[in-house]
C-alpha cells in the first residue's frame, strides 16, 4: 500500500512539476484550515458538477468552481488559484515527509513554484492532511 501511495505521489510529483501558478492570491491560516476541514465535500461537489480535471489544471476554473470553493472558505478574489497553490504545497511537503529527496533537482523545480508563505501555514496542518489522506 505504501509502495502505491509513493508512485503516486512520484506521478503527481511528475505532473505538478511542470504546472505554473499564478501567484496573485495571499493565502491565509483560515484558507487553508477550511480547505482541510472541507476538502471531502468540495472533492465531491466538484466530481458531482464534472469539474476535476485529475492533471496539473486540478479542475476548470469558472464560476461555478469559485462558487463551490467560496461556499467551503477559500475567499478572495481568485479561489481557484488559493486551492490551487494550497494543493501543491501540500503535495509538496507529504513528497519531502515521505521520499525525503531533498536535493533531487526535479523537487526543486516544484519547490520554486510554490508559494513559501503558504508552506509556512501548510506544514502546521500536515497532520491533519495525512488524517484524510494517509502518510
Amino acid at each position: 500500500m505504501k509502495k502505491n501511495i509513493l508512485l503516486l505521489l512520484f506521478i503527481l510529483f511528475k505532473v505538478f512539476t511542470f504546472a505554473q501558478v499564478n501567484e496573485i492570491e495571499i493565502i491565509t491560516e483560515k484558507d487553508v484550515q477550511n480547505f482541510i476541514q472541507n476538502i471531502m465535500q468540495i472533492n465531491d461537489e466538484m466530481q458531482k458538477k464534472k469539474l476535476l480535471t485529475f492533471d496539473e489544471n486540478l479542475f476548470i476554473e469558472n464560476d461555478e468552481t469559485d462558487a463551490i470553493l467560496r461556499k467551503f472558505g477559500i475567499e478572495g478574489s481568485n479561489p481557484c488559484e488559493k486551492t490551487k497553490i494550497i494543493t501543491y504545497c501540500f503535495l509538496y511537503q507529504s513528497i519531502i515527509d515521505n521520499i525525503g529527496i531533498l536535493d533531487n533537482k526535479n523537487l526543486k523545480v516544484l519547490e520554486n513554484k510554490i508559494n513559501q508563505q503558504a508552506l509556512s501555514i501548510i506544514n502546521n496542518y500536515m497532520e491533519e492532511y495525512y488524517s484524510i489522506y494517509g502518510k
